[in-house]
């Protein structure tokens, strides 16, 4: 779910506030998909699931489920990406804390 948008002019000057970011472990995902509210609010996750398992290619995919919320109504942009996660091998027990301060670090939120 999207709580802040990048890049509108809410504060002086149109300068934007700082950017959300959080880390997922992907343990078990084979697929992602970010998208809009125009597309989570016309569509259940039913609905998405099927659309995103009956077409291999992501950018199909993408395409598919922004179609399909349009085609329900479209009360709102719809907007949606598709990534496909492949080479997750794990080999060590994974440590949550390690990769948020190294993703912290490798953004600059870290001295």
């Amino acid at each position: 779910m999207i709580t802040r948008a990048l890049g509108g002019s809410a504060l002086p000057g149109g300068v934007s506030g700082e950017a959300d970011y959080f880390l997922l472990p992907l343990a078990a995902a084979e697929r992602l998909l970010l998208c809009s509210d125009g597309v989570s609010g016309m569509l259940d996750d039913e609905q998405i699931g099927a659309i995103l398992a009956d077409h291999e290619d992501p950018r199909d995919a993408a395409e598919k489920v922004v179609a399909a919320a349009v085609a329900a109504g479209g009360h709102d942009n719809a907007t949606a990406v598709v990534v496909d996660v492949v080479g997750l091998v794990h080999t060590e027990p994974y440590d949550a804390d390690a990769q948020r301060l190294s993703l912290e670090q490798k953004l600059g939120a870290l001295p």
